[in-house]
């Protein structure tokens, strides 16, 4: 290490409990290295007195090494003393691990204490999980059959079924384990829950309102000021009318609004609380709002709506609604707090008898042996702390309750402090592993205060050159708020730009002759932005539900797809141009390498296709980071081989089997395969065709005969043996080695073996069991077993978890237009830590069902935490960038909802953003002009200038030419278009199948069964050209485009004013500059029919309710396939089937008591079609009905069609 900076040798010479917040790049580890040196030559402590806990192995390993490598040096230099020799001796068993490596030799020492075997064991987790699932699903079906509450348990919350519960009763399980002493912590919630306990949410109800208007006090409070000036612009105009009077009035009163977003004192009453909402909900009086301020409202409009909520929940006329979800909560709440704890038992009893434990085992049984049940220190604890002159923890940010009560069990306290605790909450992206950065921020707070206590920064970053440093500060200084996840920007945050002098060639105004290749300044701008145009025929079907079936097929490209693209030629471009790069090495600059660039992604699985497509066409070398082995080709085989053994009667794995090098079908079998017989399924097919007599139905018959010795071989050997078997007959591993790669393919080979190995004790599952393990290690995102990239001499592509730790002279963020993902959003019960168990209120004989107030607040929670995750993790990808960051998404910027979400004041836009790409939009703000391709934004003042290049590139690609398929050579295109007529694919008419699991409104109305005539061929003649193209449904004056624009346009009315013909013709005008409408809409609208309806008596009745009006409302909904008229023919399904109907109402008026719905239609018809036409659409407006009613609770008391061409409202509903 280079001699320290101030920052750094302030941290090594620190005495105490020190917490070091140390941003991105900014040398942790050389200064935890440099701190340990100190304590070991100059301060003679042992280095097997020193504990230092890493978040990886990895870590722990690189951690040694540099300590070695530095005292081998020291021990070289003329006037070291001898006792070094002594410290690398004794660095080998230097406790230098992880946590759970530390724990477990704690364990293995304390044996006799916890009862436990001298050689206990870690479980893998290939072993782990199936016995966890085996234990849970065996206590779930007991209680089932014995516990009332439990069956209501899973009729409330798994939809009355036995693998939902048992997934919730393995999450209830890791929640639970993440805290310190699980056992107490368990029993003290399920104490809450006893029948005569008292309402355990009342007292807390108070601070999650507290904790509601601290959230949301930031953003209203800037909001405000722009409600008033929008005001007084009006006012300008209203001039002394009525209306500019009642503008007047209003602005005078928004300021009092100000105080009432102040907290209440912490021992504030109910009472208290529902004065304060009554006060607040006073704004919400629509007499108070003039005509045409509610466009002001902004963030204001949620705002009121919560006030509005929240006063639900407070007591009235002696009702409280908090002991109504309380009393229905209890019973299920305690059934699955119960079953949890047998969970708990029984689950340490299978693993004991197996003679291991898990990693939720190791901290516990540490904290047993570390802490009473008090939590105070025990006599194992005090002579551990002896052992210790200093305790060391790498990446606390991401440690969990109970990892930490361990480590302040080990530390020493008062003036012999001896903590140094090292992270950055900023770069914590473990939420999925029980992470908890609210510790790290708990430390951050109380620290100072504390004596012998001190929190020190180190801000200054070696990585980067200083214009990325410059956009990261100017970026999270917008972005980052204390509000979203408790983590701000403040000035210890902020990087700086290390060693100035040193690395004079990557500031800002290198001097001259200094840049890259002797240029001065550098001429590059170091930080681009690639936003790339939705297409705009996507997004119009998307909209309004119409076919774009005629649409360009290369404008159907996915959006990775077209990212792929534009990375792709970018990174061309860079390497033709040599991109220069900074060496570290020779200090000088040289041309970039195809190494030197890493490609990052919120998420890789299944996303590679794309990107080799893209870059191999291009030439450009890529690595890609396997991730999970079992993604390979090599063990989807094997996978596809088991599924086909458990149960053969699977098309898809069938089909697998057949064409994978286990037996090498040819395709032209498998077609001879379809034709074998005209019903069934493949399975049934096959069976078929090995009744004829020829080389077919030979093959088919070994085919049968080999399945049926080796499904036989599964019933009476292990897992292990069958597949052996299988490898060995077919010389399966012998085929991998002639394909490129084929040692690596071996190895996936091996390595599945060996998982296969660990999980032959728990052999009598079955081999379901084995597949469920598989699959739910997938849907869980954890890798069973990584793959290191198999290329060094290329682009990196890999995760940006797995990006943590590692820096690129050029990055690639890329997917930041990918939704963000928020799995508490819909689910009915969600674990929280501040709340416990937080269950959605339900009562099945009444059909009621909503959100509780304790789940409200528990998703709010979740919400705010995931969007902080998603943050952080932004924040992560940014700062690997060492010399060029390249940012790549997608986005619609002349849409609505586009500037409607980046021209929000930062305190607004952040909560609500969908994507990255919006806060990066909120963050440029006005710079971002999506009228012209390319340009540049400048940020801060000087010297800490942050510069960033634009471009907007087109959604379509530029078809190119396919290149021919080797195809089978047994199989010529001539002969597969002969056959297409004979070809019948269609699968077995199984009830089932004829049902979707999901649907729109808009598609149950083209559902039904079509003649098999007019089906189009299952088989296209290869080497087809592209279809002419026919004419677009959004062509202006096409129907499509004139239902569109029409509803566009009354979607965005503002219904405040009189709808007089200047007003209307003003908001069409408005809605083209908006970009929401085109200018060739215009002669197409048909004002006039619109004016009429809002005339009308049920328009100027709606008018009066306009804060209650909702248009183009969503909705999801479950529909038992018996109340859909579209499968009025098909076979009785399954009692418990449904189908999940999703769609959009044009307009809803949410009363208290009941719903009003409206469904406009731009269908040009006369008076005397209107009956068969509204015949046509009575089915759907009925679905919309029953969707309402099911989801707001309330009667849909009036639905109309209204046609606006006749002028007429029919109605669906007997007046």
């Amino acid at each position: 290490m280079s001699q320290p900076t101030p920052q750094q040798r302030q941290a090594i010479d620190a005495r105490g409990a020190i917490l070091l917040t140390a941003g991105a790049g900014t040398g942790k580890t050389a200064t935890l290295v440099q701190r340990c040196l100190r304590l070991v030559i100059e301060a003679g402590v042992d280095i097997d007195r020193l504990l230092v806990v890493t978040f990886t192995n990895a870590a722990a390993a690189e951690m040694k090494q540099r300590l070695r490598e530095a005292l081998r040096h020291a021990a070289t230099q003329p006037d070291a003393p001898e006792a070094l020799q002594r410290q690398l001796l004794l660095l080998e068993a230097a406790p230098i691990a992880t946590l759970h490596s530390f724990c477990l030799d704690l364990i293995r020492t304390h044996f006799a204490e916890l009862h436990l075997d001298p050689a206990v064991a870690v479980l893998d987790e290939s072993l782990a999980t199936p016995l966890a699932r085996q234990t849970a699903r065996r206590l779930a079906l007991d209680a089932l059959a014995n516990d009332p509450d439990t069956r209501t348990l899973a009729d409330h919350y798994c939809q009355a079924r036995i693998d939902p519960l048992v997934d919730l009763l393995l999450e209830t399980h890791r929640f639970f384990v993440a805290q310190p002493r699980a056992a107490r912590c368990l029993d003290a919630q399920l104490n809450r829950f006893e029948p005569l306990a008292p309402n355990a949410w009342n007292p807390l109800r108070p601070s999650m309102f507290t904790a509601w208007l601290l959230e949301s006090a930031p953003a209203v409070r800037t909001q405000i000021p722009l409600t008033i000036e929008g005001i007084e612009q009006d006012r300008n105009f209203a001039g002394k009318s009525p209306t500019g009077e009642g503008l007047r009035h209003l602005t005078t009163l928004l300021p009092s609004l100000i105080p009432l977003l102040d907290p209440l004192p912490n021992d504030a009453t109910i009472a208290d609380w529902t004065r304060r909402l009554d006060a607040l909900l006073a704004f919400a009086d629509d007499s108070l709002w003039a005509r045409g301020s509610k466009k002001h409202r902004g963030c204001l409009e949620d705002f009121l709506e919560d006030v509005a909520l929240l006063r639900t929940w407070c007591p009235t006329d002696g009702l409280d609604p908090l002991d109504v979800e309380w009393t229905a909560a209890r019973a299920p709440m305690s059934a699955l707090l119960r079953l949890a704890r047998q969970f708990a038992t029984a689950f340490t009893d299978a693993k004991r008898a197996l003679g291991g434990v898990d990693f939720a085992d190791l901290e516990q049984l540490a904290l047993e042996l570390l802490t009473d049940p008090e939590g105070r220190p025990t006599p194992v604890a005090l002579e551990w702390r002896e052992r210790f002159e200093h305790v060391f923890v790498d990446e606390c940010q991401d440690i969990n309750p109970a990892q930490e009560a361990i480590l302040q069990a080990l530390a020493r306290h008062g003036e012999h402090a001896n903590l140094f605790m090292v992270g950055d909450v900023k770069q914590s992206i473990y939420r999925f592993r029980m992470a908890a950065p609210d510790l790290f921020q708990r430390h951050l707070r109380q620290w100072p205060a504390l004596p012998h206590h001190q929190v020190l920064p180190l801000t200054e970053n070696f990585r980067s050159r200083a214009g990325i440093v410059a956009f990261v500060n100017a970026l999270f200084d917008t972005l980052m708020q204390p509000r979203l996840g408790d983590v701000g920007y403040g000035p210890a945050d902020r990087l700086a730009f290390a060693l100035p002098d040193r690395r004079a060639p990557l500031s800002l105004h290198p001097p001259e002759g200094q840049g890259p290749q002797g240029a001065a300044p550098d001429p590059d701008c170091r930080v681009e932005l690639h936003l790339i145009r939705e297409v705009a025929n996507a997004t119009a079907s998307a909209d309004t539900g119409a076919d774009d079936s005629g649409a360009d097929p290369w404008e159907d490209l996915l959006e990775l797809e077209r990212q792929a693209h534009v990375i792709a030629a970018r990174l061309r471009e860079l390497m033709d141009g040599q991109h220069q790069v900074w060496d570290r090495t020779t200090h000088t600059f040289r041309p970039m390498t195809w190494n030197d660039v890493g490609i990052l992604l919120r998420s890789v699985s299944g996303r590679s296709g794309p990107f080799l497509r893209e870059f191999r066409r291009r030439a450009i070398p890529l690595s890609v980071e396997q991730g999970d082995f079992l993604d390979t080709l090599e063990a989807s085989d094997l996978t596809s081989l088991l599924r086909l053994l458990d149960n053969p009667r699977q098309d898809i794995p069938l089909f697998a089997v057949l064409r994978s090098p286990w037996f090498g079908w040819s395709l032209d079998q498998l077609v001879q395969l379809r034709l074998a017989g005209a019903h069934g399924d493949a399975w049934e097919r096959l069976e078929h065709a090995a009744q004829q007599r020829n080389a077919h139905g030979q093959a088919a018959r070994d085919f049968l005969q080999t399945l049926e010795r080796w499904r036989r071989l599964a019933l009476m050997s292990s897992l292990t043996c069958v597949l052996e078997t299988a490898l060995a007959e077919t010389r399966y591993e012998a085929f991998l080695l002639t394909l490129p790669d084929g040692p690596d393919r071996v190895a996936n080979v091996r390595r599945y073996l060996d998982l296969a190995r660990r999980y032959d004790p728990l052999q009598r599952q079955g081999l379901f069991r084995f597949l469920r393990f598989l699959d739910d290690q997938r849907d869980a995102g954890r890798e069973i077993d990584p793959l290191p990239p198999r290329r060094a001499d290329a682009v990196q592509w890999m995760s940006i978890h797995k990006s943590k730790g590692l820096e690129f002279p050029v990055v690639v963020v890329a997917g930041l237009s990918a939704p963000f993902h928020f799995p508490a959003s819909k689910a009915p019960l969600i674990l929280s830590r501040t709340v416990g168990p937080a269950p959605q209120f339900v009562d099945l004989p009444a059909r009621r069902r909503h959100e509780s107030l304790v789940l409200w607040h528990a998703r709010r929670e979740e919400r705010a935490a995931s969007l902080a995750e998603e943050l952080r993790l932004l924040y992560v990808a940014v700062t690997r960038a060492r010399d060029t960051l390249i940012l790549v998404g997608a986005c619609k910027p002349e849409s609505r909802t586009w500037i409607e979400r980046t021209s929000l004041p930062p305190a607004a836009g952040v909560p609500r953003a969908l994507r990255a790409t919006e806060w990066i939009g909120l963050w440029l703000g006005g710079s971002l002009d999506g009228s012209i391709d390319s340009g540049e934004a400048t940020f801060g003042e000087e010297p800490d200038t942050a510069r960033l290049r634009w471009h907007f590139h087109a959604g379509t690609l530029e078809p190119r030419e396919p290149s021919p398929s080797p195809g089978d050579p047994d199989l010529p295109p001539d002969d597969a278009s002969a056959r297409m007529p004979s070809l019948d694919l269609t699968p077995a008419k199984d009830p089932a199948s004829l049902i979707p699991a999901k649907t729109s409104a808009s598609a149950l109305r083209r559902l039904g069964p079509e003649p098999d005539a007019e089906a189009a061929p299952a088989v296209k003649p290869r080497h087809r050209p592209f279809p002419a193209a026919r004419p677009r449904d959004d062509a202006p004056g096409s129907p499509t485009r004139i239902g569109t624009a029409h509803h566009l346009f009354l979607q965005h009315l503002d219904l405040t004013p009189e709808p007089s013909d200047t007003h209307l013709h003003e908001h069409a005008r408005t809605l083209v500059t908006r970009g929401i409408l085109r200018d060739s809409d215009l002669p197409h609208l048909d004002l006039a029919a619109i004016a009429h309806f809002w005339r009308s008596p049920l328009g100027a009745e709606i008018r009066t309710h306009a804060l209650r009006v909702r248009r183009e409302l969503p909705f999801t909904a479950a529909f038992h396939p018996s109340e859909l008229p579209a499968f009025a023919t098909t076979p009785p399904p399954d009692p418990d089937e449904f189908i999940v109907v999703q769609g959009a109402v044009d307009l809803a008026v949410l009363l208290p008591t009941e719903t009003w719905l409206v469904d406009f239609k731009t269908d040009h018809i006369t008076l005397e079609e209107i009956e068969s036409r509204a015949a046509d659409h009575r089915h759907q407006l009925q679905l919309y009905a029953t969707a309402l009613e099911r989801i707001h609770r309330r009667p849909v008391t009036r639905s109309v069609l209204h046609f606006l061409h006749p002028r007429h409202t029919w109605s669906a509903l007997p007046a």
